[in-house]
């Protein structure tokens, strides 16, 4: 649910935090704490599919098509994805790692400090929701309402110069660069002879060819570069929308190994095996792939975007 609604690496970070004091109890090899810490994982890299900014692939393969998909219209298809991503990661987390019976949370340490600076982060929060969600009806754009929320969060003083600078200011620019690439790509022609070669080979194909790509490079290198990469590729193929977005849900789909997203590494610095990883991996890239091929481009069609 984090992840939907901020970076899935910050999402991540956050609840390894929460979850490794309640597990760490459980030793080192247990198979309940691994459990748990991959579940943190995947819910990071499954749910940064389901809105626009919960992953940066998302944010690529937004900037690079001419329409604009608004939060909810995204979400239309993206939510459901995840649904069904979430149910394989638990039923795979809880098969292969035998979860059962019954687990006493250790007790916390109250917090005596006042609480209104939490309700105002809260406010604050549930309002650029709303804001996202409504864009459509108020005709107010995504960022906008994210550029405003931050100047609250500033202007209150709940966020300082020191939080500025330690954004993932290379993820940003990572991102820019990569929309800069694309356009570059394109103003020189030097894909056409990729949309050539794409012209003549069946559609199918080609989207198995450009999602399976896309899901493969991801599982070996950062997802947003690789979308940064691919996206401009996929649309010199197909220029609209519907490829852009498989594409970019492709990217975050490529998740098996410890390399492949900053959630995996987060988890697997706190002491689950690269073998974990690919047992929960494997399975949700390989069902992710098969539903985004089989049922995206009609999904998306559907919500006005094939």
């Amino acid at each position: 649910f984090l992840s939907m609604w901020m970076s899935n690496i910050a999402a991540a970070a956050l609840l390894v935090q929460v979850v490794r004091p309640l597990v760490d109890d459980e030793g080192p090899t247990s198979s309940f704490r691994r459990a748990c810490l991959l579940a943190v994982a995947f819910g990071a890299n499954v749910g940064g599919i389901a809105t626009p900014i919960g992953t940066g692939p998302n944010a690529i393969a937004i900037a690079a098509i001419s329409e604009p998909i608004s939060f909810a219209r995204w979400m239309s298809f993206g939510v459901p994805l995840v649904v069904l991503l979430l149910v394989v990661v638990v039923v795979v987390v809880v098969v292969g790692f035998r979860v059962s019976g019954s687990f006493i949370v250790p007790p916390v340490p109250a917090r005596q400090e006042g609480r209104t600076r939490p309700v105002v982060v809260v406010v604050v929060f549930l309002l650029c929701i709303a804001g996202w969600l409504s864009g459509p009806l108020t005709g107010i754009d995504a960022a906008v309402v994210a550029v405003l929320a931050a100047a609250v969060l500033f202007a209150s003083g709940l966020l300082g110069k020191e939080d500025l600078r330690d954004l993932d200011w290379s993820t940003l620019f990572l991102i820019a660069g990569g929309l800069v690439l694309g356009e570059v790509l394109q103003a020189l022609g030097l894909l056409a002879g990729f949309r050539d070669l794409a012209a003549a080979a069946p559609a199918g194909l080609v989207l198995i060819v450009v999602v399976g790509g896309a899901t493969l490079l991801s599982a070996l290198m950062s997802n947003t570069a690789t979308a940064t990469l691919l996206v401009p590729l996929a649309l010199s193929f197909d220029p609209s929308p519907a490829m852009a977005v498989l594409v970019a849900v492709g990217c975050s789909l490529g998740a098996p190994f410890v390399i492949s997203t900053p959630p995996n590494a987060m988890v697997a610095g706190a002491g689950v095996s690269g073998r974990d990883l690919l047992l929960v991996g494997l399975p949700v890239m390989v069902v992710g792939v098969v539903v985004v091929i089989v049922t995206g481009p009609a999904l998306l069609s559907f919500f006005g975007l094939g």
